[in-house]
């Protein structure tokens, strides 16, 4: 069983018609996928919360955009809380991990913080790349190891929420994501994003595979999209001569024989894809929807609604080519650099 949740209104739409997503992990597979809405004010806190809500359920499916950006820190147009401007990405997991990691060495410390400066200093050094980012004066810290505690997790704090709240709130905000991490790694789960080229750099992936505490993390390495709905009317589109029509153009993709055939024109406006699809019959596109798109397809008749990557040609779910641009973390590939 999986459950998804999802931000984009044709992957709901999709998903309704549609509750599966073969070629991921099993679990995906089936008609069983129980979808949540969300909406952009949506956050990784929302989504750590309602991972732990989802009772029973092993496997998580995320439909929400990538960032635009270099593939080498790839965001999801996902904020880590309400109150910060921060992205899901390696940097952001970054912190948040080394906070959540300090809260923990503190905790077995008790009251014995003396070593916890030099586990500080290891920190500090791992996210060297960042601290010039938002310390002028890192080096001027604390010799006391309170205080030097202190310090680096309100720097930690600062770097997630800049100048929102003051220094108390941004630790408590902090503490709101990461006081759901360890509830969230019991749960072992699969997860798999839909964002557009979020698997295009492993690293990025390994990240997430760290903070979740996944047994796998799987992500596109193209530009992922969905449309619909499609044959609509069908009148002019469930017709011989419509597929007669589409198929003098160009950017057609023919499936079938006739009487039996389903023809799909993707063409490209930019970065958003216009989608035409025609056939001869509903019997030939329910008859499609099992081989392209879920096996269990319960489809028969009416609009459909797609679900495909930017490749030539497009790619569907259960086709191989799809599967080949699905890029998986999983614990023996999961080091992070």
């Amino acid at each position: 069983m999986a459950i998804a949740f999802v931000l984009d209104q044709l992957a709901q739409s999709y998903l309704e018609q549609f509750p599966a997503f073969p070629g991921i992990a099993s679990s995906f597979a089936a008609n069983a996928i129980q979808q949540f809405p969300i909406d952009p004010q949506h956050t990784l806190k929302e989504l750590l919360q309602g991972i732990i809500d989802a009772q029973g359920q092993q496997d998580v499916l995320v439909d929400t955009h990538g960032v635009p950006g270099s593939y080498a820190n790839m965001s999801l147009q996902m904020k880590v809380h309400g109150r910060s401007q921060r992205h899901c990405n390696k940097d952001s997991l970054s912190v948040l991990m080394a906070f959540h990691e300090l809260d923990a060495q503190i905790a077995a410390a008790g009251s014995n913080l003396g070593n916890l400066p030099s586990f500080i200093q290891q920190q500090r050094s791992s996210l060297a790349y960042l601290i010039n980012q938002w310390d002028e004066n890192a080096d001027d810290y604390p010799s006391e190891p309170q205080g030097h505690i202190d310090r680096w997790q309100g720097d930690l704090a600062s770097y997630l929420f800049q100048s929102a709240g003051n220094p108390q709130q941004r630790l408590v905000w902090t503490r709101e994501v990461t006081s759901r991490i360890d509830r969230v790694r019991a749960r072992n789960i699969a997860l798999h994003f839909t964002s557009c080229n979020l698997g295009a750099d492993r690293i990025v992936l390994q990240y997430f595979f760290r903070f979740f505490g996944a047994r796998s993390v799987s992500g596109l390495d193209v530009r992922s999209f969905f449309a619909g709905p499609l044959l609509r009317p069908a009148s002019r589109n469930v017709a011989s001569g419509a597929v007669q029509h589409l198929a003098a153009q160009s950017d057609v993709a023919t499936f079938g024989n006739e009487p039996d055939r389903v023809l799909v024109r993707t063409v490209y406006q930019g970065n958003t894809p216009r989608v035409r699809m025609v056939a001869d019959s509903f019997a030939a596109v329910a008859t499609w929807t099992r081989t392209h798109l879920s096996a269990e397809s319960t489809y028969s008749t009416g609009d459909i609604y797609l679900h495909f990557l930017q490749t030539d040609p497009p790619a569907y779910p259960l086709d191989q080519n799809y599967r080949s641009h699905v890029i998986t973390v999983q614990p023996a590939a999961s080091a992070v650099p």
